[in-house]
């Protein structure tokens, strides 16, 4: 669903400026390299998945229709899983909360 409202957002963004007045367009242009960069943090094939909870390892899930780059991003969010130890602090985490409040 974000991907799908990510992407109609910006495209209203661009269909505005087009049918906008000279000075929008400028204001656009001056824009420009903010609206690249949000479209680059919202650009799934940046991130490639999501982490899949609940199983007991590091496992990342993409969507069917990922293209090389999402796969390759998802190969490299995983791996900054396993490196940056997630799975052992979602753990201690869990465990926190469940010693703290008595559930989970």
């Amino acid at each position: 669903f974000a991907e799908g409202l990510a992407k109609t957002i910006l495209g209203l963004i661009r269909e505005e400026i087009r049918g906008a007045g000279l000075m929008a367009k400028l204001g656009a242009l001056l824009l420009m390299p903010t609206l690249r960069h949000l479209g680059k943090r919202l650009d799934v094939r940046e991130y490639g998945g999501a982490p899949l909870l609940g199983v007991n390892g590091c496992c990342v899930i993409g969507h069917g229709s990922s293209d090389a780059k999402s796969i390759a991003s998802a190969i490299g969010v995983t791996v900054s899983y396993v490196n940056g130890k997630v799975l052992d602090q979602i753990r201690d985490a869990l465990a926190k909360e469940e010693e703290e409040t008595g559930r989970v």
